[in-house]
């Protein structure tokens, strides 16, 4: 997989087979940077050359002011009984 985002298009690019069985030669030929990057870089350059779509090479605007978000992660940890069995400790 490769999702590409650009101010105004969203694209994602995966590359595999319906087939199960088949599979790349190595891990690094699967992975999204060596065989997806490329078709979407190629996909986005088409994009930008034809101008009837309209899409045009921009960047993001950044924020007015920063962002910032507080969580209390307290609040949404689940609490564990302390008879549950753990199945790590215990044994499955």
């Amino acid at each position: 997989w490769f999702m590409g985002v650009t101010p105004y298009l969203v694209t994602g690019v995966w590359v595999g087979n319906e087939d199960r069985s088949v599979h790349f030669r190595t891990i690094n030929y699967g992975q999204g940077a060596h065989m997806a990057l490329p078709i979407w870089a190629k996909y986005m350059l088409k994009v930008y050359a034809d101008k009837s779509l309209g899409i045009k090479k921009d960047d993001f605007e950044p924020p007015a002011k920063e962002l910032s978000v507080e969580i209390n992660c307290d609040k949404y940890e689940s609490k564990r009984k302390k008879d549950t069995k753990d199945p790590f400790k215990d044994g499955l």
